[in-house]
């Protein structure tokens, strides 16, 4: 059983630990009032944002460590392995997503994520009396990889190989909130030197660990952000009452005698005594075969507390106050970032209507509230609502803003982004110019929300064919990214994975597959094989191997893929229907139609259930099946499925829509190859009347 004492082992070493530990709110909170849905009260922490994710904000002490500037790329050594954590055609080029930055060096701050990474279900029976809160200190890349809206667990990587797993293989953590600590180094101290955290933070060593780990570190400052984890108990192990089961079996050669010998308590895996003011917990998840493996929560669960919480803010403060609103909208979010569509669109519309209410149409948190729910609608396929509400928010930004406002641009970008899907391209490259231009103009040429206006407006040009002057942003926003962030940031990666399907789309396979390779690999390395971005570049590969006919290299990676977004994301979600269309696709080709037709089936049964009858994504499939079917042989059912996908096009996309025009030409095919001859011919001649070549 895990090391679990009700204080740390460093408060009996240190009386000044003792006295820190009585600042601390956010360890009772977690153990208390958060499992009741309640909120936060206290003084320590003030209420922050990174993007749409909610953090408590501690402002540490600013060691002199944090004034210098140091670009030092080391490579990682640390106790903890922080490697954190659509069209509808075959790829995934990406539109890079607005979101809020928070700087590594802006006053020392902390930011807690406002809910904990919840284990109680690793040990069925764990009762609140079990649990212990344990605090991990990561980058910016990690504490998005564990609370972002979409994936169905959340998760922090264990250290999981010797040289990083100095304790023991598992997460790393402390018993110590932000506000115990009082100093970021000394965080540093605590997770990165067997020296003492409480030392003076302007010595050698602490200008070492900040150089390393801090400020200094390319990857971004490990003790910037923080995730708090409750935890059965008997999982966690502190270093100094009881080791974990490998590191127990372990031994060393001692320095003295020269004899074989087993690590003693507050030892590390080198047999390094560590300064009892360290607090350093190893936690332990393990699977049935008792390997030790990543720590991970089903996010369900952070949706029961918040409808939990929902529930106690409108009983105890009514809906239209203003926690309620947030915890509204909040709940809304992740809904809507795990498809549940149809209760994210009911708390959408009522915390929009409550908002125009109480704060007036024009108030920034109404305009947010407008602007999530056209994203949802557009994700619902109810484009014509998402439009109208889109352009009433840009109509608001720019007049309670200005024109060059950060909010304004965003929604001029997310309107840009509705128009470009649907192939009205003109308008869209205009409005993406615009973004473009106010955001090189506001915020400066190597903003990544500038860099995000240079990668959509590039995108808008390559779905014109305008390859060489999408080539030229790209590749500009590619290197901006290398020169900004480095050769693996997400972004640079994201970067790297959009010019390999420009190169694609211009028929440079070569070329194309290099770069997406090297994304996979950068994202394998940097947010891990389950992470929703690595699987997008595993399905990007493996439809470049496709066109190539490699397609028992293509069928294993996309096999993967599906797989992985079935478990990550579930099996509806729409990265999910588009890795199962992608692998129908390449077994057709092959003349597996019955692989295939079993694969569009459930495609086409999931993008009903999900999105309706008349959604674009599941006439998509509709048209699809019947396209199979009709080489399969199954012509009666081809036919009926094709007119239905031609009706439903028609009626949502318009006559002229190359979808539309599409479907015409299938239905006519298939009209042909039954004897209907003279349906088929005047099906031919609307679909030449109407091509936009013709007109």
């Amino acid at each position: 059983m895990g090391g679990g004492a009700s204080a740390a082992a460093s408060a009996e070493a240190d009386p000044a630990v003792t006295e820190a530990l009585g600042r601390g709110e956010l360890t009772k909170y977690f153990l208390g009032p958060y499992l009741d849905g309640k909120v936060y009260k206290g003084s320590q922490y003030s209420e922050g944002t990174l993007g749409d994710l909610l953090t408590f904000d501690y402002p540490a002490q600013h060691d002199e460590a944090d004034e210098e500037e140091n670009e030092n790329d080391d490579q990682e050594e640390n106790d903890d392995d922080d490697a954190a954590d659509d069209d509808e055609a075959k790829n995934d080029v990406e539109d890079i997503d607005d979101e809020d930055e928070k700087s590594d060096d802006a006053g020392g701050l902390v930011s807690v994520w406002q809910y904990a990474l919840d284990l109680r279900d690793v040990r069925r029976g764990s009762g609140q009396q079990d649990l212990c809160v344990l605090y991990h200190y990561t980058h910016e890349l990690a504490f998005r990889n564990v609370a972002n809206m979409e994936p169905t667990t959340a998760e922090i990587f264990a250290s999981l190989v010797d040289s990083r797993a100095h304790f023991g293989k598992g997460v790393y953590c402390t018993q110590h909130e932000p506000a115990v600590w009082g100093s970021r180094t000394r965080i540093l101290l605590n997770n990165y030197s067997n020296l003492s955290p409480l030392r003076d933070t302007a010595d050698a060593e602490s200008q070492r660990v900040e150089q390393e780990w801090g400020t200094g570190n390319a990857e971004g400052h490990r003790a910037a952000f923080c995730i708090p984890i409750l935890v059965p108990r008997e999982l966690a192990y502190n270093i100094f009452e009881e080791q974990t089961r490998d590191l127990a079996h372990k031994s060393v050669r001692d320095v003295e005698t020269g004899e074989e010998r087993r690590i003693r308590l507050g030892e590390d895996y080198k047999g390094r005594p560590v300064d009892r003011n360290r607090d350093v917990w190893v936690l332990q998840v393990v699977n049935e075969a008792g390997e030790v493996q990543h720590a991970g929560a089903e996010a369900d669960g952070l949706l029961r507390l918040l409808r939990t919480r929902l529930a106690n803010l409108r009983e105890e403060l009514g809906d239209d106050a203003k926690p309620t609103l947030d915890c509204m909208y909040e709940l809304g979010s992740r809904l809507h970032g795990r498809s549940y569509h149809d209760e994210a669109e009911k708390l959408y519309e009522e915390c929009l209507d409550r908002r125009r209410a109480k704060l007036g149409e024009s108030h920034t948190d109404t305009l947010d509230s407008m602007n999530n729910l056209a994203l949802l609608l557009e994700d619902m396929g109810r484009i014509e609502e998402a439009e109208q509400l889109l352009c009433k928010a840009l109509e608001g930004s720019r007049t309670k803003s200005g024109k060059t406002h950060p909010a304004t641009l965003d929604s001029m970008n997310n309107l840009a982004v509705l128009l470009q899907d649907q192939e009205r391209f003109q308008e869209a490259e205009s409005l993406h110019r615009e973004a473009l231009e106010g955001r090189r103009a506001k915020l400066g040429r190597m903003h990544p929300d500038t860099l995000t206006s240079m990668n959509n407006l590039a995108n808008c040009l390559q779905a014109q064919r305008r390859y060489e002057e999408a080539e030229s942003l790209h590749r500009e926003e590619l290197e901006g990214c290398r020169a900004k962030l480095g050769e693996t940031h997400p972004d640079t990666l994201s970067s790297m994975n959009n010019v390999g399907m420009l190169l694609q789309a211009q028929e440079h396979y070569e070329e194309a597959e290099q770069l997406l390779r090297k994304a996979l690999e950068g994202r394998c390395a940097k947010l891990g094989k389950t992470h929703p971005d690595t699987l997008g570049s595993m399905n990007n590969v493996a439809s470049v191997l496709q066109v190539q006919g490699r397609h028992e290299e293509a069928e294993s990676l996309h096999r993967e893929a599906l797989e992985g977004r079935r478990a990550k994301l579930g099996g509806m979600h729409p990265d999910a229907l588009t890795s199962m269309n992608n692998l129908a696709n390449l077994l057709q080709a092959q003349g597996r139609y019955e692989e295939a037709e079993s694969l569009h089936r459930e495609e086409l049964e999931a993008c009903r259930a999900k999105l309706g009858e008349m959604h674009p994504r599941t006439l998509t499939t509709m048209n699809n099946l019947g396209k199979l079917l009709q080489v399969w042989g199954s012509d009666a059912e081809a036919e009926q499925l094709l007119r239905k996908a031609l009706e439903g096009r028609r009626a949502k996309l318009g006559e002229t829509h190359p979808d539309t025009l599409q479907s015409m030409h299938d239905l006519a095919k298939v009209l042909q190859e039954r004897g209907q001859s003279e349906e088929a011919e005047k099906l031919q001649r609307q679909t030449f009347e109407s091509s936009p070549a013709t007109r």
